[in-house]
């Protein structure tokens, strides 16, 4: 007849394998989501497929957009804490990773910033997107991501 213990340290070994295989699980839809991601970009017709040409194509729109909301390409390279331009500078990020697949490292070149503020400016807007959704809580940076949707062809609500 099993003990206690002994039935709690089976409990916590099965336990930890069904979690490894949640997590194997996890990044199997992980890498699944990246090759949807890349499939979708390739099918843009804004952006070219070579990593060379994309990352030239998404500076080149990155430049025009910054031209149609009235903030110059410099100041979304510079370190600014002015809020429109944060807001402006986040919202193309999220819209590069999340629309056309881009990645941080990829992002980070284009603004001269480093990779990890990508991810934490991306989190921000998806955080704020979040929020817009549920309590209708339109924020500076939702006008700002309204705005670069619109200029890409894209509406905010079909965003993910």
């Amino acid at each position: 007849m099993e003990t206690v213990s002994e039935r709690t340290v089976k409990a916590e070994l099965e336990l930890h394998n069904i979690q490894k295989q949640i997590n194997e699980h996890q990044k199997i839809i992980s890498q699944l989501q990246r090759k949807m991601v890349k499939v979708y970009s390739m099918n843009n017709s804004e952006l070219k497929t070579s990593p060379l040409s994309n990352l030239e194509s998404a500076t080149e729109m990155a430049k025009k957009i910054c031209d149609k909301i009235n903030i110059t390409y410099e100041e979304m390279q510079s370190g600014t804490r002015i809020q429109e331009v944060v807001s402006a500078r986040q919202s193309i990020w999220y819209i590069f990773h999340k629309e056309y697949g881009m990645t941080f490292t990829s992002i980070s070149k284009i603004f001269n910033k480093n990779h990890a503020t990508i991810i934490h400016g991306v989190k921000k807007v998806e955080d704020e997107l979040y929020l817009y959704r549920k309590f209708d809580n339109k924020t500076i940076t939702m006008v700002y991501l309204e705005k670069v949707c619109a200029m890409m062809g894209m509406q905010i609500h079909k965003l993910d």
